[in-house]
């Protein structure tokens, strides 16, 4: 039991996994991944959003970038929305646009690889420090018995809740609305234990991740979400150096990629260089720009998708009316605490794909009318006028992490609701209909 909470609450931690990296080996590419790669004008990759396992994604693009080359499109849903972002934010570096070919993917790769060193800087701020603590949120709701779903003393466990979820520990990542549901509005809140009975469901539909209950989809998250793309937005800034010149990063790049593509950051970040180890030089980078960046600067999550990579972002979308209403009508159900059903099909659920700038605006529609793939029939277009904070809102915000999200009015199915980015998690067929020569598909094994 405490294996699959820690496995599974590690997946609201996006970036900061990175730190587990430490853990996993860097192997040269066999002899049957040299010859499946070739040279095109359009390389690609389809990631599976990994949750617990978006580690994957990082090591497996520092792994492929220096013998495949610089990457020019992604598609993926959930957590592969984050890894695109960054992945397009490093490539907006103007270090990393100056360069081409193999130094290019080799510093690309770098970049992936020094995710961990970022994090060890920034561990120390409180937001970050809530965020990283997180790994222990199970361990400290079993010792409470928070999971105990069948006791029944409600003050107790919304006492027990606030202790854990309004500590400094966890207080700057968790979600307003959950910490007032565990305060009674008055003496005779007839709604406090209800609240707080669902405050504890959401703890282990968290840790679990369990999606069975069909509350899920109305049932406030744990995590404050916004706040989460806050902080995957600041990493996405500092990579892209947004808001502060980075003036060794380029001679960074250079000294410490050369002969270090088969190496971890553990290894590599001792390499010694003439202004010293790498290690060194990068947290120095970091500092500056802490230090002095602009907040009046553009900010990655307010750019639309397309700038530096392709990529085709997915999500799950009901838009039609009488879905939306079937919804509507359980959520109604739902807040009054009254007997209901879903009466909901998989035919109410579209697949929807964000199309990047850089890629045919027709896409999905042309997709849908040339094949018979049953993903093609399910697929909707949902534009390109989302920002990347839209996105990163919508799609990794899945069942048991938090409730259902709209799209807004300046999006391009405004009004229509988005269930997550669960819907295609092998999205290879997109890519090739978009272009893409070559295409792996990276997921955990």
């Amino acid at each position: 039991m405490i294996f699959t909470q820690r496995r599974s609450i590690l997946l609201i931690l996006g970036i900061a996994l990175t730190l587990i990296v430490s853990t996993c080996k860097i192997k040269n590419p066999d002899a049957s991944l040299q010859e499946a790669v070739t040279t095109s004008a359009e390389r690609c990759v389809a990631l599976r959003g990994n949750g617990t396992h978006i580690v994957a994604h990082v090591m497996g693009l520092a792994r492929l970038l220096p013998e495949w080359g610089e990457i020019h499109g992604f598609a993926g849903g959930s957590s592969a929305t984050i890894t695109t972002f960054l992945y397009e934010s490093m490539s907006l570096n103007p270090a990393v646009k100056a360069l081409d070919g193999k130094p290019k993917a080799s510093a690309l790769a770098l970049l992936m690889k020094s995710t961990i060193g970022y994090a060890t800087q920034v561990a120390a701020e409180p937001e970050w420090k809530a965020l990283l603590s997180f790994q222990s949120l199970a361990e400290r709701l079993q010792e409470k018995g928070i999971f105990d779903l069948a006791q029944t003393d409600h003050k107790k466990l919304a006492s027990d809740l606030r202790a854990i979820l309004g500590s400094d520990e966890f207080r700057d990542l968790v979600n307003p609305e959950v910490l007032r549901m565990l305060q009674p509005l008055s003496a005779n809140d007839q709604n406090f234990a209800r609240n707080v009975k669902e405050v504890q469901k959401a703890a282990v539909s968290l840790v679990n991740l369990d999606a069975e209950d069909s509350d899920v989809f109305f049932r406030p998250g744990i995590v404050n979400f916004s706040k989460f793309v806050e902080l995957i937005g600041r990493v996405a800034d500092f990579y892209a150096g947004y808001g502060r010149k980075q003036a060794d990063m380029a001679s960074f790049l250079n000294d410490c990629s050369a002969g270090t593509d088969d190496r971890l950051w553990s290894e590599l970040s001792t390499k010694a260089t003439a202004k010293g180890t790498c290690g060194e030089r990068f947290t120095a980078i970091i500092k500056d720009w802490r230090a002095n960046r602009s907040e009046k600067s553009t900010h990655r999550v307010d750019d639309l998708p397309g700038l530096a990579t392709k990529s085709i972002t997915i999500t799950s979308v009901v838009k039609e009316p009488s879905a939306m209403k079937k919804l509507q009508d359980y959520e109604t159900l739902y807040k009054a605490s009254k007997p209901r059903r879903m009466d909901f099909n998989f035919e109410d659920v579209r697949f929807g794909y964000w199309i990047s700038r850089g890629l045919k605006q027709d896409l999905v529609e042309s997709w849908t009318r040339s094949s018979d793939d049953w993903k093609a029939k399910k697929a909707i277009n949902l534009g390109s006028n989302s920002t990347w904070r839209q996105i990163l809102e919508k799609s990794p915000q899945e069942p048991s992490l938090g409730k259902y999200t709209s799209f807004e009015s300046n999006e391009h199915l405004a009004g229509a609701l988005s269930l997550g980015g669960w819907a295609d998690l092998h999205p290879v067929q997109i890519l090739k209909a978009a272009g893409c020569q070559d295409v792996i598909y990276l997921t955990r094994r």
